[in-house]
Parts: structure tokens; C-alpha cells; sequence
């Protein structure tokens, strides 16, 4: 079994008090087509973004095709930027 090409582990977002994404977990495996369904207001889009790069999660950790995505860089460098998004599309 090969390990997963994304996995987010306890990935939280605080906006000043507020709480947009608690603890998230999750893992994608090669090929796998994953969806993310809820209400309005559920942190669906917030939770794209920390995985995308454009937001940092507050907490937890985000590693792709077995590495960390760096905390305080935007893009999750501009390497795995453009292999994430270019291989895997916006998950």
C-alpha cells in the first residue's frame, strides 16, 4: 500500500476568535477523488485554502506527497505549489 498524496492531520483555522476549521483529518491516496460537503459557513472554503497555500492553518499539519508544507509560506513553496495544483488540481 503506498502512502497518501495529501494527508491533513489536526489542521485548524482561527480568524481573531472565531473558529473557521477544527482539527481537521484526512488522507487522499493516489487517485482517489475526495468531496468536501456542508452547510454555508462550515469552513469548506477555509479548509481549501489552507490546503491550496493561500490560507495557514492556525494548527495541525499539512503533508504532501511526504512533506511537510512549510508553515509561514504562502504558497507551501513554489514547488509544491505547482506540483500540487498542477498534478491534483484543487483539492
Amino acid at each position: 500500500m503506498q502512502p497518501p498524496v495529501l494527508t491533513l492531520a489536526e489542521c485548524s483555522k482561527r480568524f481573531g476568535d472565531r473558529l473557521a476549521v477544527r482539527k481537521a483529518d484526512l488522507e487522499v491516496a493516489a487517485g482517489e477523488t475526495v468531496v468536501v460537503l456542508g452547510p454555508n459557513g462550515a469552513g469548506k472554503s477555509t479548509l481549501i485554502k489552507c490546503v491550496s497555500g493561500a490560507v495557514e492553518p492556525t494548527s495541525g499539519e499539512i503533508v504532501f506527497m511526504g512533506e511537510p508544507l512549510p508553515a509561514g509560506d504562502p504558497r507551501g513553496s513554489d514547488r509544491k505549489s505547482t506540483r500540487l495544483n498542477s498534478s491534483h488540481g484543487y483539492i
